[in-house]
């Protein structure tokens, strides 16, 4: 037993959406605390380098002030305790203990503390050393809030007031003219830690709008990479090369699955009949691209549309299989045939049963001629045939769901030959059952009973040989090891079926007969589907009909 190849078919992967959510924003909060702790050792690395080269500058006597005139003892030690302060702030830093505004605290006090006593003991705001206080106040801006940042600058400006002042009394000073520098410089250091505090914010404002727009940017990318994955249109981005930039499953199952995938690849290396049209439609936009046909039940439809303008602009490559459409639309107008033909049904059943039983009981009129008797007989067998046909549509409509039970094929199919040979008043071996032992599949035991004895019944009106006799085989096995798939057959060795009416006898209300209903196969296939299997009209090489219920691995017991 040989199996069909395989239809193509593919998995529409699941792609997740990310969205905002509080562990987000949480993370962004971690990212700004971690970015304001590398701020902090920054800053930190700075504060040594200063007071080592303040410390330098002292013992090589390059110091500022006139010689060191106010307390030239006071330089050195003052310089060396900076620079132990400023390597245990970096030290604490790294650690992170204790807080980080409390360290940010912490860090400007002692800049303040030190510069203020380095340049009192250089000859005040003359000196120069007080400008340092800038630029601590405005890192510690950088860091902290407008309240103290404001708090650092008051601190400098009121200390180097307190450092002229002291001088002042003290005979030290050099005038009143000292006062205004230190103002002045106690002025800048306020609009210093205003105006960066400000543009920190501005900044820190910034960031976050720019990474609140990055997870946008990037829930969007998301969410249109998924909306394209699960379009049941195939789509391409194909750049002006001929290579494929973006491709989503459908296109995937619907180029016959290429292997490697298609991203980066030029699409004549998988899609050469593609690619033709393609070109042709770049040379000249006016000519429609005909549709593709990979097979003779397949037509996959090509729409292409540009992405921008000018020569190097990508093109957009829709691809619609036009047979699914039609048969998705099929699909709804039978439903819809099904609501109202099974209203219908249910309304004629009633006159229907009258008219028979009127039909029985004038048969049994003893003046009845022989002629009348004859027309009673066609009546009540027509209304058997539209009864027939009513609990067809009935059936049909009700729908139902499946119960579906291990059954064990070999035994199961001999006891329904059994049943169906005695029924049917078959000759000794015109049914013949062949199974392969241990094949167990989960199905609904009365759905495939009248699935087979459907098909048995249509062999044995339809499919005796030549010489009359009547020959079925029904055999069950594994269609093929590797798949796992199990099928049964019924197989006659009739007259068989012409190709063009195999492709229509699954349709309802299909028939060949008089008083056929047209409803047998539709309804069988129906059910093998319900249940999770097929139903299909395979060739049979010895000739006759060959119907094939193939039950896949999943409703398969091992």
């Amino acid at each position: 037993m040989t199996a069909p190849t395989n239809a193509r078919a593919a998995a529409t992967p699941e792609v997740p959406v990310p969205l905002p959510a509080p562990a987000a924003r949480g993370a962004e909060a971690g990212q700004a605390l971690e970015q304001a702790w590398r701020a902090l050792r920054y800053f930190g690395v700075y504060r040594i380098l200063i007071a080592g080269f303040l410390l330098a500058i002292g013992l090589v006597g390059l110091t500022p002030g006139e010689e060191l005139r106010w307390l030239p003892r006071l330089y050195f030690p003052a310089a060396a305790l900076y620079l132990a302060a400023a390597g245990a702030g970096l030290w604490l830093a790294a650690r992170r203990w204790p807080g980080l505004e409390r360290q940010v605290s912490l860090q400007v006090l002692v800049d303040v503390a030190a510069l203020s006593v380095l340049s009192f003991a250089t000859g005040g705001v003359q000196g120069g050393l007080a400008l340092l206080m800038i630029i601590s106040v405005s890192a510690g801006s950088v860091l902290a809030g407008r309240r103290q940042s404001l708090g650092f600058a008051a601190l400098a400006a009121l200390s180097l007031l307190a450092s002229e002042i002291y001088a002042h009394v003290t005979g030290w000073g050099g005038g009143t003219t000292h006062y205004t520098q230190a103002g002045l410089v106690g002025g800048t250091c306020f609009a210093s830690a205003l105006l960066v505090n400000w543009l920190a914010e501005r900044l820190r404002a910034t960031e976050a709008l720019a990474e609140q727009r990055g997870v946008d940017l990037a829930n969007l990318a998301q969410l249109n990479e998924t909306i394209v994955q699960r379009l049941e249109a195939g789509v391409l981005v194909v750049d002006a090369e001929g290579h494929v930039r973006l491709a989503n499953s459908a296109a995937w199952r619907l180029l016959g699955m290429p292997a490697g995938g298609m991203e980066g690849r030029p699409l004549a290396a998988f899609a050469p009949e593609l690619a033709e049209r393609f070109h042709a439609w770049r040379d000249d936009p006016r000519v429609q691209p005909e549709p593709l046909r990979p097979s003779r039940d397949q037509e996959i439809e090509i729409r292409l549309v540009p992405l921008g303008a000018g020569a190097r602009a990508g093109t957009a490559v829709f691809l619609e299989d036009t047979a699914a459409i039609v048969q998705r639309a099929r699909q709804m107008k039978l439903a819809a045939l099904g609501r109202l033909t099974a209203s219908i049904a249910h309304e004629i059943r009633n006159p229907l049963g009258a008219i028979s039983h009127a039909a029985q009981l004038l048969a049994e009129s003893p003046g009845l001629g022989d002629a009348d008797r004859r027309l009673v007989d066609i009546v009540v067998a027509q209304c058997d045939r539209v009864n027939a046909i009513v609990e067809n549509v009935l059936r049909l409509s009700r729908g139902g769901p499946s119960r579906p039970e291990r059954i064990e094929l070999e035994r199961w199919l001999e006891d329904f030959a059994d049943e169906f040979a005695a029924a049917a008043h078959l000759e000794d071996e015109a049914l013949e059952v062949a199974a392969e032992p241990g094949t167990r599949v989960r199905f609904d035991p009365s759905h495939l009973h009248q699935v087979l004895w459907n098909l048995c019944q249509n062999a044995a009106e339809h499919g005796r040989g030549s010489d009359g006799r009547l020959h079925l085989e029904i055999r069950a096995g594994r269609l093929d090891p590797a798949s796992g798939a199990v099928v049964v057959e019924v197989c006659d060795h009739g007259p068989g079926i012409e190709p063009e009416q195999a492709e229509q006898i699954f349709e309802p209300f299909y028939t060949t007969r008089a008083e056929g209903s047209g409803l047998g196969l539709y309804l069988a296939r129906e059910l093998c589907e319900v249940n999770g299997a097929r139903l299909d009209h395979v060739p049979n090489p010895r000739g006759g009909s060959c119907f094939r219920i193939t039950f896949p691995p999943a409703i398969v017991e091992r």
